[in-house]
């Protein structure tokens, strides 16, 4: 089963993608904050993740780079 995390400043389109990306058969996890994107890949295991880069620090490309160590 793939798990995908969202992280996107704007709410609206992370459930809008959880929505989508749910109703394709994968199982999502989802927030509008970096800090809580970090929180979430520190307590689940996920094959992707779809960010937003240009978010309240911790930024998109800090949080890729936290998330590949």
């Amino acid at each position: 089963m793939v798990k995908i995390l969202v992280i996107d400043d704007c709410h609206l389109l992370v459930s809008a993608l959880k929505q989508v990306l749910n109703s394709a058969g994968y199982v999502v996890l989802g927030t509008s904050s970096s800090r809580q994107g970090i929180e979430l890949l520190q307590r689940e295991s996920v094959q992707l993740v779809i960010t937003d880069l240009h978010m309240p620090a911790p930024d998109g490309v800090e949080l890729l780079r936290w998330a590949g160590r």
